[in-house]
């Protein structure tokens, strides 16, 4: 049983990973398990924020922060695809 939600919990944080390299967002370190540390807008750390619970991990400079997101075996998969809707409204082209 353990190893099956700490699969559940891998593949939700490999779900979101997947598609931030896909929007072309960078990773303080490769993605490997269930905890991720992208780099993001500011702007976008902040609208996010609003809706989800995420540390802010360390600042990259004036516009960016890598972001600590965790996921576990209670993560739901409905929300991970919210979260990166999300981030693709809010400016997922990275620009």
């Amino acid at each position: 049983m353990f190893f099956k939600i700490g699969k559940h919990a891998n593949d939700m944080a490999f779900k979101i990973s997947n598609a931030l390299e896909e929007l072309n967002y960078e990773f303080l370190g490769k993605p490997s398990s269930n905890q991720i540390f992208p780099i993001l807008p500011n702007k976008i750390i902040d609208e996010l924020l609003k809706n989800y619970s995420f540390y802010k991990w360390s600042k990259i400079d004036g516009e960016h922060s890598a972001v600590r997101l965790v996921t576990s075996w209670a993560t739901e998969e409905e929300v991970v695809y919210k979260f990166i809707e999300e981030i693709r409204k809010l400016g997922g082209n990275n620009e």
